[in-house]
C-alpha cells in the first residue's frame, strides 16, 4: 500500500495525515482491510470502479440528450472515480460540457478541482491537466 502525507503546522506542532492508496490510486472503502493486490486485481478493481461511476454520468448526459465523444467520456469518468459523481454533476465544469462549450477554458474549470486542505495540491493539478487532455485532445499519453 503507498502512503500520501501531508503535514500540517499548527501551535501545538506538525500534524501529519497520511492517505492511503491501493492499485490505481483507490482510497475508500473499497480497500478497507486489503494491503496489498496484484496488477491484475488493482485491474478488476479498476473495472469495478469504472462501472459504478460510468452509468451514473450516461444516464444524466442521456437525460439531457447529450452525447459526448469517448475521450471526453472517459475524462469525466476519471474526474467522478477522484472526485465522486456529486462533485462532477454539480460542477461549473460540468454545466459547461452540457452547455457544449469545447474550448481550452475548460482547462481551467478541470484544473479547479485541484485543492485540498485549503491550497493546491500538485498531484491533483496533474491529474486534472491530464483529464483536460483527454478531454479536449484525445491525448491519452498522460494516462492518468
Amino acid at each position: 500500500m503507498q502512503c500520501l502525507g501531508t503535514s500540517l503546522e499548527s501551535r501545538t506542532g506538525i500534524i501529519k495525515r497520511f492517505i492511503s492508496l491501493l492499485g490505481y490510486g483507490m482510497t475508500g472503502e473499497e480497500i478497507q482491510g486489503i494491503s496489498e493486490v496484484t496488477e491484475e486485481q488493482a485491474t478488476s478493481m479498476l473495472n469495478w470502479i469504472n462501472n459504478k461511476y460510468a452509468p451514473v454520468i450516461k444516464s444524466d448526459l442521456d437525460s439531457r440528450g447529450i452525447t459526448l465523444k469517448q475521450n471526453e467520456f472517459d475524462a469525466l469518468v476519471s474526474f467522478a472515480y477522484n472526485c465522486g459523481t456529486g462533485g462532477l454533476l454539480n460542477s461549473t465544469l460540468y454545466r459547461r460540457i452540457c452547455e457544449d462549450i469545447r474550448d481550452f477554458s475548460l482547462i481551467a474549470n478541470f484544473q479547479a478541482w485541484s485543492n485540498g486542505g485549503g491550497r493546491r495540491i500538485e498531484g491533483l493539478y496533474r491529474r486534472r491537466t491530464k483529464e483536460a487532455a483527454i478531454f479536449l485532445n484525445s491525448d491519452y499519453t498522460g494516462n492518468v
